[in-house]
């Protein structure tokens, strides 16, 4: 799955990592909520910042990248220059894939409506990996408890 990190983040971890002054500026922008700080036991990722879709993903309000003073985060001002990641469906926990209901909620909160997430029949959605920004709405808002049934795949490892 790999470490989620806000919009504009630099691409290579190890750029992000050197450029982050763990200012939390970022964080205090985040209108979502959704910006946390790695704690001082993560050694070098410490006091950077990380999105954990599960129990919020971004809104894409970019006010981060305003707020970011050493361009850890890349300026953004529109919404389809995000690139976190892509969302993947585990179509054995989709309720709409697996038969045991149809849903549909990831296609409804994607804010590439019609665009990034499309669904078929009984809501099936299809991610469509040019379009999709990898926020995490459709990771935070989907009803499957244990594990979600979609979830944003990154480049980025954990090291």
């Amino acid at each position: 799955m790999g470490i989620l990190r806000p919009p504009g983040a630099l691409a290579d971890d190890d750029d992000f990592l050197a450029a982050c002054l763990r200012c939390e500026m970022c964080s205090q922008a985040c209108d979502a909520q959704c910006l946390i700080l790695f704690g001082p036991e993560e050694g070098r990722h410490a006091g950077t910042p990380f999105i954990m879709p599960e129990d919020a993903g971004c809104n894409l309000c970019l006010e981060c990248t305003e707020a970011c003073p050493s361009g850890a985060l890349k300026l953004l001002t529109e919404k389809g220059e995000v690139d976190m990641g892509v969302a993947v469906v585990d179509e054995n926990l989709c309720v709409s894939f697996n038969g045991t209901g149809a849903c549909g909620a990831c296609q409804t909160i994607c804010p590439v409506p019609g665009k990034a997430i499309t669904q078929g029949l009984f809501n099936r959605p299809t991610v469509v990996e040019e379009k999709c920004v990898g926020c995490g709405l459709c990771t935070e808002t989907c009803p499957v408890k244990e594990r979600k049934a979609i979830r944003v795949q990154t480049k980025r490892i954990w090291a």
